[in-house]
């Protein structure tokens, strides 16, 4: 038996997503670039298939509760998309092959109601059964909703959604407004998206972030922007977005995302000096949660642009042990020991001339002195680890081998420590 999924893209039928028994299969029906990991009209390999279309699917517990709803088995990427493919990232929609996309309509809901639905996440038994058509990749608990005549809907039959409810885990607290702090330092560097933290939304604190690929027009319409993040754009599946490896072949590393834009932005030399600026600002915020899943391109028709930064949170001052990027910068992993050379060095992997990389590194730290000042003053209350630990960070950035130094204070406490000083 074979069943069929309809794929969309920007309103356009795409294609099919075809089942024969556990095998998935994308047929591509026109030479549309839903991915730059494939190549024109040829069909995509089972496993290309379920890697990308599993990339926009829920990870880890939310994907294994949601499959539960619909009394689905986790590993079940076909039957999830045909439930929930019908909002997701970017401008792809999934739906059943005798459905079109339509505007889908929206359920005004409340703050008091809202609240309740936060409260319970990660159980999904407060949210109703109609609103359950979209999926957004992750494994963080959160909640898709739109801004519409000023106040907050629940998009229903794949309307469109604005924002991502993002409720601070209980483990953590202060990491609402620490990220919403660092995501504003970082918008003094580069483009990052827009978030503030709501105390009203139930018993947690939320952070509220704008989507960077849904553009709300003057007259209200709700315009979708295509994208795919790093691992989709090499054909790797989600759980392959920390890099074990970065030499194999299936791993994703920061030299495969400047490969993709040297060879298809419009303006490869600004895209690439974009991506150092990005990686720069993660090293220096210390958010060792780089990973490829938290890298996006913009896909306009293959042109690929470098989304702006949309996850990026102080996570060393919260998860001490945590001191590993998601992915290496400069051949190292240790957060606290990449600083200004290995920026270069991992610059000069991409192409990138070594006095373009310095002139991008100076303005980026440069930016993020005064988008410290503008952060503080929009919140005041961030965690005083946090913000001290993003300083020592950009001041390690500025610096020419703060790395050494880090490993050299590492080795003299060890060394008082065996002599018992």
């Amino acid at each position: 038996m074979t069943d069929r999924l309809a794929v969309w893209l920007g309103g356009n039928r795409v294609g099919a997503i075809e089942r024969a028994g556990d095998t998935i299969r994308y047929l591509p029906a026109v030479d549309a670039p839903l991915s730059v990991a494939s190549a024109g009209l040829a069909p995509w390999s089972p496993e290309l298939t379920r890697n990308w279309f599993d990339g926009l699917l829920p990870e880890e517990g939310r994907r294994t509760r949601l499959a539960a709803r619909f009394g689905l088995r986790p590993e079940d990427t076909f039957g999830l998309l045909r439930e929930v493919g019908w909002e997701c990232a970017g401008a792809v929609a999934v739906l059943p092959e005798e459905r079109t996309p339509g505007p889908g309509s929206y359920r005004p809901v409340r703050n008091r109601e809202l609240g309740k639905i936060l409260d319970a996440l990660p159980s999904i038994a407060e949210l109703p059964d109609e609103a359950v058509r979209m999926s957004l990749g992750g494994a963080k608990d959160k909640l898709l909703v739109a801004w519409r005549e000023g106040g907050w809907a629940l998009p229903l039959n794949g309307a469109p959604s604005t924002h991502i409810l993002k409720p601070e885990p209980e483990r953590f607290p202060g990491l609402a407004v620490a990220e919403a702090w660092a995501l504003a330092v970082a918008a003094s560097a580069t483009a990052a998206s827009e978030a503030r933290v709501d105390h009203d939304l139930g018993s947690r604190p939320v952070l509220v972030v704008t989507r960077f690929d849904r553009e709300t027009t003057p007259t209200g319409e709700i315009r979708r922007q295509h994208q795919e993040d790093l691992c989709q754009a090499i054909g790797a599946p989600p759980l392959a977005k920390y890099a074990p490896n970065p030499l194999r072949p299936e791993s994703p590393s920061l030299a495969k995302l400047a490969g993709i834009l040297a060879e298809r932005a419009a303006d490869p030399p600004e895209e690439l000096s974009r991506l150092l600026t990005q990686v720069a600002v993660s090293v220096a915020l210390r958010n060792a949660d780089l990973h490829a899943k938290n890298l996006s391109i913009i896909n306009d028709r293959g042109v690929a642009r470098l989304a702006p930064v949309y996850d990026v949170a102080p996570t060393t001052a919260f998860i001490e042990r945590q001191s590993s990027m998601g992915l290496p910068v400069g051949g190292t992993w240790r957060i606290d020991e990449i600083g200004r050379a290995h920026l270069l060095r991992e610059a000069q992997a991409w192409g990138v001339p070594q006095g373009v990389a310095r002139s991008v590194v100076d303005a980026t730290v440069e930016a993020l002195g005064v988008g410290v000042a503008r952060a503080d003053g929009l919140w005041p209350e961030v965690s005083p680890k946090a913000r001290q630990q993003a300083v020592a960070g950009i001041l390690a950035v500025s610096l020419q081998d703060p790395g050494r130094r880090a490993v050299s204070a590492r080795r003299q406490r060890a060394t008082t420590a065996s002599h018992g000083g």
